[in-house]
């Protein structure tokens, strides 16, 4: 189950690596989805070694972070003039509240599961982990493009 999260992770960041971190809500997106890089490591040791509270905790913590997306995928869709980006980018967003809290619903009945190895529990953790890292890795990419085109 580690590796699996820890290669999607490592799949946003290949994304997210591309660019560089600045005062504009692309910036900010980008350095939440670095805090989400590390929040989502540290899920994936937990499900080896954490305790049931612990990976609860954790992922109310990537679902607080993925909130704070949605408020900069806002502002950086507002100062863009392309209506076909800043939909998508919304789309993105609220994909990403959905995985959100299919994350935390995961974790929090299947907690115990998941620290058993359960193979079902960790597929669906895994499953959510991934898509979760893909659907913020393109909310990076097109914000750093509707950066490119203010209003």
């Amino acid at each position: 189950m580690i590796q699996e999260i820890v290669e999607a992770v490592v799949a946003m960041q290949q994304i997210t690596d591309k660019y560089t971190i600045d005062k504009s809500a692309a910036g900010s997106l980008l350095e939440l989805a670095n805090r989400l890089a590390i929040a989502f490591q540290q899920l994936a040791s937990l499900g080896k070694t954490g305790t049931k509270k612990e990976l609860i905790l954790k992922a109310r913590e990537i679902a607080d972070i993925i909130k704070d997306i949605m408020k900069h995928i806002e502002e950086a869709a507002n100062k863009c003039r392309d209506p076909i980006l800043n939909n998508e980018m919304r789309d993105y967003g609220h994909n990403t509240l959905n995985f959100g809290t299919q994350l935390k619903i995961i974790c929090g009945v299947k907690a115990n599961l998941i620290l058993e190895h359960d193979a079902d529990a960790a597929g669906a953790l895994i499953a959510c982990s991934r898509d979760l890292c893909k659907a913020v890795g393109e909310i990076v990419k097109l914000s750093q493009i509707a950066k490119l085109k203010p209003k």
